[in-house]
């Protein structure tokens, strides 16, 4: 029996391992928009998004550790049926206190809202999101600044309310962020389903505002700072069940965000222009925006933090004065975050904790 040559057999060998780390690089989307495009409800079975995420399976897995969660339909995801259900305890994912068999059960699936994410679960079984940061050199800017924020020992302060990214994945030109999946935004924090407490909300409002403090000290401005991007792990709910602890506040989505160098001076921290067309955001924005000269971003943050929060009922009027005085038109008048955080800190103090613990009308 004739035998092969030992050259030959890892020559073979190499040239199977860069296939298989280089396959199909032309088959994947080459821009940010061509990945949220995936995203299609003329496509109810996912078929589009399906077969391009699979082809970074096995990347993911023996490189990064990180499985990805099964596409079943356009709208749901879930573990593998030889996985568990639920996570491992990794300080990351929790479940509320109250209604936690409703908890557990909604757990093990997620809604997509775009062909550029997809839910996964880490070796050490975190269930996380995976997002698109950067493709065909667009998103440079987003990761920077994500890097930036994710820095020793600055990822670690308690001030800082950023969702860590916990790994950054590369395949080609596209880099892959994973972050730790959570459950709710802010906005539910005020919806009827959750029986959060007027001081449940000001907490959180706080927190997220803590956050704010802190990316403006640090010469960043999120410019898309709605209250969809700000996230929790549970609601407080203490109109059901008191609870000692409080969830954990993270602000999101740095994708519109500018980052000033060091030494540049305030009153020439300006942006030039919005960073999407005005009539593509689907969203209310400040008067300055659509003038030509430059905005000051970190302006922008503030009104567009406050601007749905301004129909808060707290039934405390120092608390809407502040909120108001957030969302003013005239940015020269608007308060910062900083100031804003202060004043409600000092209420927040000064009150009797019985009479936050209420219930508010939530928005009208």
């Amino acid at each position: 029996m004739n035998k092969i040559p030992l050259g030959l057999v890892v020559s073979a060998a190499l040239v199977l391992w860069f296939f298989n780390e280089k396959k199909h690089p032309n088959e994947l989307p080459t821009t940010i928009a061509d990945w949220r495009n995936l995203f299609d409800l003329d496509d109810p079975y996912n078929n589009k998004a399906g077969a391009k995420w699979c082809l970074l399976e096995e990347l993911f897995q023996k490189r990064y550790g990180v499985k990805q969660w099964r596409s079943n339909d356009i709208r749901s995801q879930t573990p593998w049926p030889d996985d568990p259900r639920l996570p491992k305890p990794n300080g990351f994912n929790l479940l509320s206190h109250v209604e936690t068999d409703l908890c557990i059960s909604r757990w093990p699936r997620w809604c997509p809202n775009s062909g550029a994410q997809h839910m996964a679960r880490t070796s050490w079984g975190c269930d996380v999101m995976v997002r698109v940061v950067t493709s065909g050199g667009v998103g440079e800017n987003h990761r920077e600044i994500l890097r930036y924020l994710n820095r020793a020992p600055d990822i670690l302060l308690s001030s800082n309310h950023v969702l860590p990214m916990l790994e950054e994945m590369v395949f080609e030109d596209i880099s892959f962020g994973v972050f730790p999946r959570v459950e709710a935004d802010l906005c539910d924090v005020f919806r009827d389903t959750f029986k959060n407490s007027v001081e449940d909300a000001l907490y959180m409002i706080m927190e997220a505002l803590e956050g704010i403090v802190y990316l403006h000290e640090h010469r960043i401005a999120h410019q898309d700072l709605f209250l969809e991007n700000v996230v929790i792990h549970w609601h407080p709910e203490s109109l059901v069940k008191r609870a000692v602890g409080r969830p954990r506040v993270w602000i999101i989505d740095f994708e519109d965000a500018v980052m000033f160098p060091e030494g540049t001076k305030v009153e020439d921290m300006k942006v030039a222009k919005f960073p999407r067309p005005l009539d593509q955001c689907g969203r209310p924005q400040p008067p300055e925006v659509y003038k030509p000269e430059p905005y000051c971003p970190f302006k922008l943050d503030v009104w567009q933090f406050s601007n749905t929060l301004r129909s808060f009922e707290s039934g405390f009027d120092e608390v809407s004065q502040v909120l108001a005085d957030m969302n003013k038109d005239d940015p020269e008048e608007r308060i910062t975050a900083a100031q804003a955080l202060d004043r409600l800190g000092t209420f927040v103090r000064e009150q009797p904790p019985s009479s936050l613990h209420k219930a508010f009308p939530g928005f009208t």
